[in-house]
């Protein structure tokens, strides 16, 4: 989530696409190995293998509100781990498709602000930021409960979201020059993100990220190995379970060997299904939205 707030401010901040083809080219980012992942763990719990537990009988319902990317937003109250259909990591992809949604304009704002739009939105991240950290995963409306266990809602994971934001809004002042003047400037700013968010959050985890962030921007963006890991990364963190799940049905042995089996098994596995993933799906469809939005955009300059 942090990640993906660096991520998404950067595209939106640089690109400065329109809406429609924004949320068009992100939408056909996320959706196609999401469904054809729900869709053959929806599969594999017909035959008797299922991926993550779900209510008896009620398969169909969890694919279902999977299939609409809004599954996160699904309490406990309504369905019992709705907000994770049949794939344990998918409830992420709901909140990030969410934040995909809000993203534009909050970055907008924050980015180039006027006098008012600067008070409306400080209140309103306040506000969310609030509800946030008190962590209580669950509210009350008209006398109903509304109880989230992960942070599959928008309002719990909104802080890190900010944090991403906030990371790059600052790493973005970095001084381009020598690779001795940034990593000096990205020292700096390092230093003071983790200060910041550390008091802020009281998060090790999270701070340290901040404090980390300034180093992606200068070294790391730059690399065509984190270039090529970053195109599997999606299709490795959502199909994995799968991976793994199905190896360790059939792997004999007990205990550790096991343990060691699967391991060493899994990851050249995952990673191939991975990469057959981004070549196959992702990026097929990924090309077909920035085809579909330029087609567009082209007609509309006509």
């Amino acid at each position: 989530m942090i990640v993906s707030g660096f991520v998404i401010s950067n595209l939106v901040i640089n690109k400065r696409e329109p809406y429609t083809r924004y949320i068009f080219r992100r939408f056909w980012r996320l959706y196609p190995v999401h469904i054809i992942g729900l869709t053959v763990a929806l599969m594999l719990y017909y035959v008797g293998l299922p991926i993550y537990g779900v209510l008896d009988g009620a398969a169909w319902k969890y694919w279902l509100i999977g299939a609409t990317m809004f599954h996160g937003l699904v309490p406990q109250e309504i369905l019992v781990d709705g907000s994770r259909p049949l794939l344990q990591p998918n409830w992420s992809i709901s909140v990030e498709f969410q934040f995909y949604l809000l993203a534009p304009t909050l970055i907008a704002v924050l980015y180039r602000p006027t006098a008012l739009k600067t008070l409306a939105s400080a209140a309103a991240i306040v506000s969310l930021m609030v509800v946030g950290i008190a962590q209580s995963r669950s509210f009350e409306l008209f006398g109903i409960s509304f109880t989230y266990p992960h942070n599959s809602h928008i309002l719990y994971a909104f802080r890190y979201f900010m944090i991403g934001i906030a990371s790059f809004l600052v790493v973005r002042q970095i001084p381009q020059g020598s690779h001795r003047l940034e990593l000096k400037s990205a020292t700096c700013v390092g230093v003071l993100l983790f200060l910041l968010v550390f008091i802020c959050t009281k998060s090790v985890g999270i701070a340290v990220w901040a404090g980390f962030c300034p180093f992606l921007f200068v070294d790391v963006s730059e690399s065509s190995i984190s270039f090529k890991a970053g195109q599997m990364s999606y299709s490795v963190y959502l199909l994995h379970m799968i991976v793994v799940s199905l190896l360790s049905r059939f792997l004999p042995f007990d205990g550790w060997l096991h343990f060691f089996l699967l391991s060493a098994a899994s990851v050249p596995l995952i990673a191939l299904v991975s990469w057959h993933s981004y070549r196959f799906i992702e990026k097929p469809m990924i090309d077909f939205a920035r085809q579909v939005s330029d087609h567009n955009t082209g007609r509309a300059a006509n």
